[in-house]
């Protein structure tokens, strides 16, 4: 509650539909292709043309897939809140650092013993981030809107979660800082980085082991529907959350029979659903793209959850079209540049989570040549 209440995530019933009504605006329709070519694809070329400009000594441009993921989502974060100043690699790494003891503080709740220092921590960090991040940028934006006085200057307005709560548009939000602050931290921060970053790093792991594997189909990677349906498959193998957990409200019979009492708490694991054979065939847990799903079932399983809370950043990741998301496009114009894994520096995983769900702490890749001689 003290990280998450009263958010889109938490809230439900008329309430939760509002939000969301008005929250959507970010990504739907004009809104999504707004941020496709002001912020998604500036970002990933900016941080791209860093990497390639800047080679290693032997000429091999050389990055941390890692850090490049983390960077790049801290900075399309950043610009989905309307935080200003994020552009370079030490204003990313400065708003990570100090976003990192909130988000260690929400995942807390499955620490074992005193959570007390983490939440302290957290407390502070996002006490720190109201006053140097949110408070500066959301004055900002309260100007804009006071400034917009025509249709045309209204249409101009930053299309951002800090304009949304500038204009008023969600009752809720008006005079409650401390809400305001937990839209931002939670959902955009801590849900569009860490988790946005993850499964990047698994698409890429992904779609080089299967250019290894298929080296006479390896130009499929330059395809963008080919990585549309790569991205899927990543998400379907390497879920964002590892369990969805509900409460039953009332009494129920599930479809197995098995029969839950009011009040019971349940664990959904995603990753069990997302590898059923019976729903996605005997190679369940197998990378393959374009694989045939029923009739109903999306590609990527229940990565992004399913309902009434079903993520909405999901057009960010996936695009609104489908095939224009931030990830296929990140792997595009990795793939373009001669993304591979540098052989002389080795991977270096973390599977605390499980291997389903593990992280690398380092992935290093390089280019395929010096790109300064171009």
């Amino acid at each position: 509650e003290e990280f998450r209440g009263g958010t889109v995530r938490q809230i439900d019933g008329p309430e939760h539909r509002a939000r969301r009504r008005v929250m959507g605006r970010l990504l739907r329709g004009q809104g999504d292709q707004r941020f496709r070519s002001e912020v998604l694809m500036p970002t990933i070329d900016r941080n791209l043309q860093r990497v390639l400009q800047d080679p290693s000594d032997d000429g091999v441009p050389r990055a941390d897939m890692v850090l490049f993921a983390r960077v790049a989502f801290f900075q399309l974060a950043a610009a989905l809140i309307g935080l200003d100043g994020v552009d370079t690699l030490d204003d990313a790494e400065e708003l990570r650092q100090a976003a990192d003891p909130i988000q260690e503080a929400m995942r807390s709740w499955y620490m074992q013993g005193d959570r007390g220092p983490v939440m302290a921590r957290g407390n502070d960090a996002r006490d720190e981030f109201r006053v140097r991040y949110f408070e500066p940028a959301l004055n900002r934006r309260v100007e804009l809107v006071k400034a917009a006085t025509t249709a045309e200057a209204e249409a101009a307005l930053p299309n951002d979660l800090l304009t949304l709560m500038a204009r008023d548009l969600d009752p809720a939000w008006t005079g409650d800082e401390g809400l305001q602050v937990r839209e931002a931290v939670t959902d955009f921060i801590n849900a569009g980085t860490f988790s946005s970053s993850f499964t990047l790093v698994h698409a890429l792991d992904e779609c080089l082991t299967w250019g290894e594997r298929h080296p006479d189909l390896a130009n499929r990677l330059g395809d963008q529907n080919f990585l549309v349906q790569a991205v899927a498959e990543a998400l379907r193998l390497h879920p964002i959350v590892p369990l969805f957990y509900r409460t039953a409200t009332e009494p129920l019979t599930l479809k197995s029979g098995r029969k839950l009492a009011a009040g019971e708490h349940v664990a959904l694991d995603i990753g069990m659903a997302n590898r059923d054979p019976e729903v996605f065939g005997a190679d369940a847990g197998a990378f393959v793209p374009g694989r045939q799903v029923p009739t109903g079932v999306p590609p990527y399983g229940v990565a992004f959850g399913a309902g009434r809370h079903m993520c909405y950043g999901m057009p960010v990741v996936v695009g609104g079209d489908g095939v224009s998301g931030s990830h296929v496009q990140i792997l595009k114009a990795l793939l373009s540049a001669g993304v591979r894994r540098d052989p002389e520096r080795p991977t270096v995983r973390n599977d605390r989570l499980g291997r389903m769900n593990g992280l690398w702490d380092v992935y290093p890749i390089a280019f395929a040549r010096n790109r300064r001689e171009d």
